[in-house]
């Protein structure tokens, strides 16, 4: 797997000659999943707006790590999701309980009662912080963000299981309460799971018809 992290020793001695992983990944053409995430969630914005703006439709997305950002301010039309995560910069690790309670007075704040609300969170679950273990979202963060009466989607972009992997053995060591903690997290019937590039896209498309339908 590709990390976006920072430079390490390539245990040959040599220099790394980028300033990250990521942009080391950019200058060579591999996508990471960040840009998977983006270039998916592409599909549902394109399926909110299939013939251009609608004053009917506002959406707003947002980005976190261990900060949250609003990286599209609320729109009733099309925009680009990956030129809106190129705005946001994150850091390494995920801590939720830093921009929760942003999130939930920004959609107090635009709740106006008129129209259904709907959340839609793609994550794979995991909070850590700089390699220093975690566990999985607590579900109060998941309450939290159903208490004013919207919608939340979960798309659970699941974290690559590799038992082999000291990381996975020795930090993230509860992959089975990790996916059950993704599975009531969101509104009943609002659940999904993805793992490669595809998958995520007919996740997020499927999503899409579920909020034109309504249900």
């Amino acid at each position: 797997a590709f990390a976006c992290h920072w430079p390490a020793d390539d245990r040959t001695g040599k220099p790394f000659p980028y300033a990250n992983y990521y942009e080391a990944a950019v200058k060579n053409g591999i996508e990471l999943r960040s840009d998977a995430l983006a270039n998916a969630a592409q599909v549902l914005v394109d399926a909110l707006y299939p013939s251009g703006p609608n004053r009917d439709i506002t959406t707003t997305a947002w980005a976190f790590s261990d900060w949250f950002s609003k990286i599209q301010p609320a729109t009733d039309g099309p925009f680009s999701v990956p030129n809106a995560m190129a705005n946001f910069s994150g850091t390494w690790g995920t801590q939720p309980a830093n921009f929760m309670n942003s999130l939930v007075t920004e959609l107090n704040t635009n709740n106006t009662g008129n129209r259904p609300q709907f959340i839609v969170m793609a994550t794979d679950g995991w909070t850590d912080k700089y390699g220093s273990g975690g566990g999985p979202w607590p579900s109060t963060y998941c309450d939290d963000l159903k208490a004013n009466g919207a919608t939340l989607a979960v798309i659970n972009v699941k974290y690559p299981y590799l038992p082999t992997q000291p990381y996975m053995s020795d930090i993230i060591n509860g992959y089975d309460s990790l996916q059950e903690a993704m599975k009531s997290c969101p509104t009943t019937g609002w659940y999904f799971e993805a793992e490669d590039p595809d998958q995520i896209k007919a996740a997020f498309a499927a999503l899409a018809e579920k909020i034109k339908d309504g249900n």
